[in-house]
Parts: C-alpha cells; structure tokens; sequence
C-alpha cells in the first residue's frame, strides 16, 4: 500500500471509531436519563441519604447490561423466547428492590448513630459548652454516613447562617423520622431555651427505644424472609437433582416451546409469591 492509501484506511478508522464514540456517549446520556425518570423516588430517596450518585448510577448501567444481554442470549442465542420474556420482566424490578433494602439498610445505620450522637451531645451540653461547640465534638466522634450529615450542620452555621435554620433545612433534606425528632428537640430548645441536656437525654432515650424496636421487627421476621427465599430455590433444586440422576424429561423445560413456557409459567409465580410474601412481612413503624 502506499503512504497516501496507508493514511486514507487511518483517517477513515479513526473518523469511525470517533463517530461510533460520540454516538455511545449520545445514547448513554439518553439511557441514563431514561433510568433516572423511570426509578426517580428510588434515586431521590437513595441522594437523600448521601449515597453516592455514581455508585448508584453504575449499578443501574450493569443492571441495563445485564437485563439487555440476558435477553439477548435466551432469545437470539438459545432460541428460548419464553425464558428471555421471564427474564426480562423478573429483572424489571431488581433495581427498585435492591435500591429499597440499600434505603432501609442506611436508615437503620443512621437511626443507630443518632442514638449516640444524642447522648454525645448531651453530654457535652452538660459539661457547659453550646449547642454548636457540642455539635463539632459530636461530629469528631461520629462515623459516616452520619458524620457528613453534622458536620454539613456545623459548616453552615460557623458560616454565618441561623443554627435553627441550618437545622431545619437538614432535617427536611434527610427525611427521617428519629433525624426529625433530634432537629426538633435542639431548634426548641434554641427558641425557647430550658435544659437542653434533658430534653436531648430524654430524646436519646426515645430514640434508642425506636431503635430496638425497629432492630427487633427486623429480627422477627428475618426467619420467615430466609425461608421464603429457601422455598424459592426448591423447584430449581429438584431441577437439578432429576437432571443429574439421568431424567431426561428435565431437558424438555429448556429444548422444547411448550415446556419453556411451563418452565417460565412456575418461574413467575415463584417470583409473584415471593414478592408478596415480602410485602405481607413488611412492617412500618409510625
């Protein structure tokens, strides 16, 4: 080939690769904002109590992956159209479910430092400091994710705004309950003065009672979640054992139209029941 032909194929390469580049960039934007419009309160919930947003973006995209190839190899690459539908609508609400128990999961851990962080504070009301100078002590002793929240909190205020409308604002960006309370109990007691340290022990006592109540709702019904998910596997359990002791009418569930859709007629029902099994276990404290 000659120098000419040589940078023409070049220029021609990279002009394609450059174009299908920006043309990935385009419909990934697009994509990510059809997944943040499509699981907007899951996202908003999940931003509201400092998650990442890139980690929770980044799973959406292996979760697009995933649904997408799946679908793909059970249709095109295994001619299973019946297992390729199931998969897909199984996996259409993976992401809402896995973002819920991540929300409960970092509630629970912020219910559990606040309880600490109460009696820390009262504490340090006791030994004389202000609620501010308390606030900083608290938050040199607070762990994530609780510790961003406070020391958001103490910026501000060392900052020049109000102590009380800091705290007002916090408690409406987090949007938990026991955080509610906490914001409360200080914004009244900077309004109306009074004991803070009582109203903060009193507070803290309340809090941990709120905190062993929810930990022991989530203990009870921990059993019956496990079994569920137990049950859930049996079907394919049993699979697999007629499968290897030599059935050979097990292969039928996956070489054969009628028994695919046999097979993705059990699949869903398994899913449905364990889905509302869950939400009868769900119990909401108020």
């Amino acid at each position: 080939m000659t120098p000419i032909q040589i940078s023409l194929v070049a220029s021609t390469s990279a002009m394609m690769f450059f174009s299908v580049f920006l043309t990935a960039l385009f419909i990934s934007d697009l994509w990510d904002g059809f997944l943040n419009l499509s699981f907007r309160p899951n996202i908003e919930r999940c931003l509201q109590l400092r998650m990442d947003k890139d980690m929770v973006n980044n799973l959406l995209r292996w979760w697009s992956i995933s649904l997408a190839g799946g679908t793909a190899a059970l249709g095109f690459g295994a001619d299973a159209w019946p297992l390729a539908v199931t998969w897909a609508l199984m996996c259409a609400g993976l992401p809402a479910i896995a973002m819920r128990a991540a929300i409960h999961k970092r509630e629970f851990e912020l219910e559990g430092q606040l309880v600490a962080a109460a009696r820390g504070l009262s504490n340090a009301v006791k030994a004389g400091l202000p609620v501010h100078q308390g606030l900083a002590s608290v938050v040199e002793e607070t762990q994530s994710p609780l510790r961003g929240v406070l020391d958001q909190i103490v910026y501000h205020y060392e900052h020049g705004r109000p102590l009380a409308e800091v705290l007002k604002e916090s408690r409406k960006r987090l949007s938990l309950e026991p955080f509610t309370l906490f914001c409360l109990a200080l914004e009244v007691s900077l309004e109306r003065g009074g004991r803070v340290n009582q109203s903060l022990d009193r507070l803290a006592g309340s809090l941990q009672e709120w905190h062993k109540i929810r930990r022991k709702l989530d203990s009870e019904t921990a059993s019956g979640r496990y079994a569920v998910l137990l049950l859930s596997f049996a079907p394919a359990a049993f699979c697999v054992l007629f499968w290897v002791s030599g059935t050979e009418s097990v292969t039928a569930f996956f070489t054969e139209f009628l028994g695919q859709c046999v097979f993705a007629v059990i699949a869903l029902l398994i899913w449905l029941g364990n889905r509302w099994t869950s939400k009868i276990m769900k119990l909401e404290l108020n």
